[in-house]
């Protein structure tokens, strides 16, 4: 009477005491007004002061503030992930410069599947190792006086393809020792060549202007 379903549960747990001598795990237990709750228990055989079995004991814990917490927790990271998906941008955490989270845009970006990115240093989205290190120096000595910096970085692509981004980094925490930061990829690569193209022309018009008689 004291579980939810009497007959599975029971069952599940004497099949383990039978096997193991011992139980531990989650059940569902069910109050005297009939409501139910998420419980923990653990339970053994016992026996007397000759080893003969004389039968089990348990020690049974309500975990229904734990379940409500890891409910609460599941919904929030939930949420997050749907902002960092929702985001246009290639999203990565980075952990001691090591890439721990990337959204599914960095295949968009860079061509790498995400869980192809996980685990990685940050340096293989960078040409050189030289320009990875200028971007660490400029990005990490900013991030312990602020909680934000952005600049533009030639990065590359899976393809190898050089790929002009501007990258955004803020750091996690309020200071910057556990060396957790998350940055933003964003492709600015045809809007500079766009704004080169548009410089290029205004350049032409301005000389044909000179030029002209007046």
């Amino acid at each position: 009477i004291l579980y939810q379903y009497p007959k599975e549960e029971g069952k599940i747990i004497r099949d383990q005491l039978e096997k193991q001598r011992n139980f531990q795990g989650e059940i569902w237990n069910k109050r005297k007004d009939g409501s139910v709750f998420p419980a923990y228990l653990s339970a053994s055989e016992m026996t007397n002061k000759d080893g003969v079995f004389i039968g089990y004991m348990g020690i049974s814990k309500n975990i229904s503030k734990e379940k409500e917490i890891e409910r609460a927790i599941k919904k929030q990271k939930e949420q997050e992930l749907s902002i960092l998906t929702a985001i246009p941008h290639a999203v990565l955490g980075i952990h001691n410069q090591t890439i721990i989270f990337a959204n599914s845009y960095v295949e968009t970006i860079f061509g790498w599947q995400p869980q192809e990115l996980i685990g990685q240093e940050m340096k293989i989205l960078f040409r050189t190792e030289q320009e990875y290190l200028q971007m660490c120096s400029i990005f990490f000595t900013t991030l312990k006086q602020r909680k934000t910096c952005n600049n533009d970085f030639h990065c590359i692509g899976k393809d190898r393809k050089d790929i002009l981004c501007r990258v955004s980094a803020a750091r996690i925490g309020e200071q910057l020792t556990e060396n957790k930061i998350v940055t933003v990829f964003e492709d600015i690569t045809e809007r500079k060549e766009a704004e080169q193209t548009l410089k290029a022309s205004e350049e032409r018009y301005r000389r044909l202007v000179e030029l002209s008689p007046d």
